[in-house]
């Protein structure tokens, strides 16, 4: 879906797309003066985007809705300045077409969104890809390290007959464990509305950008590049 008259005057521009289409629609876009973009693309396509952007002054928003959930707000209460000795987080979903979506380490980022913004910038130690075709089965396991070394484990995986369902589990050096993600208030949290809010934010701010969105693109960048670094190691075992 793209929201913008397709005259050069248009100053704003929302689009929601499929992860593949997204970098032509970017480097289209970057005549328009503001932009919200939703789920992933390449690391260097969306880099070479942004640059762009911030060198004509306009303004990229990308959709972080998992960020804006109650559960994860409460979650990063928890585990604000402790810092983990281990950590799993657990994602399963129905089948996803690959050549809509990408790769499942591009269609899942969002899930080392979440590993990110609680610790730090992380590294790829290792990852490898299970499939079985048969049962349009797919799962993803990634082990990642904290600048300090301690690994955190991401397993994607997505198949016929799995529900959505999303588990944590983190153990921290003080010796304490958390179990299970918190329970949020359930309801509607109308999330989108809460990221259309942000982007309107943005765009009454306009140029120069505050330093929340300079951390905000470096964290952004960063994903997508463990995404990318992800799917490298897996294809080195292929």
């Amino acid at each position: 879906m793209t929201l913008a008259p397709r005259t050069g005057q248009a100053r704003h521009k929302i689009f929601t797309l499929l992860d593949l289409s997204h970098g032509k629609s970017l480097e289209r876009s970057t005549e328009y003066g503001r932009s919200r973009w939703r789920m992933p693309c390449p690391a260097q396509r969306f880099r070479q985007s942004s640059s762009a952007r911030r060198i004509r002054g306009k303004v990229l928003h990308v959709e972080h809705i998992e960020l804006l959930t109650s559960q994860y707000k409460m979650l990063k209460q928890q585990v604000a300045g402790r810092e983990p000795q281990e950590g799993h987080l657990d994602f399963t979903g129905k089948p996803l077409c690959e050549k809509k979506s990408g790769f499942l380490a591009f269609s899942g980022v969002t899930r080392v969104t979440w590993f990110v913004d609680l610790f730090g910038e992380l590294s790829v130690e290792k990852a490898m890809l299970e499939t079985c075709p048969e049962q349009q089965n797919t799962k993803l396991t990634a082990h990642l390290l904290t600048a300090n070394n301690k690994r955190l484990t991401w397993v994607e995986e997505r198949g016929e007959g799995l529900m959505r369902s999303k588990q944590m589990r983190i153990s921290f050096t003080d010796g304490s464990c958390m179990e299970s993600l918190p329970q949020g208030p359930g309801g509607s949290e109308f999330l989108f509305m809460q990221d259309l809010s942000l982007f309107a934010r943005k765009l009454r701010a306009g140029a120069p950008f505050p330093d929340s969105e300079h951390a905000e693109r470096r964290r952004i960048l960063h994903c997508l590049q463990l995404a990318t670094d992800i799917q490298r190691h897996c294809m080195q075992l292929a």
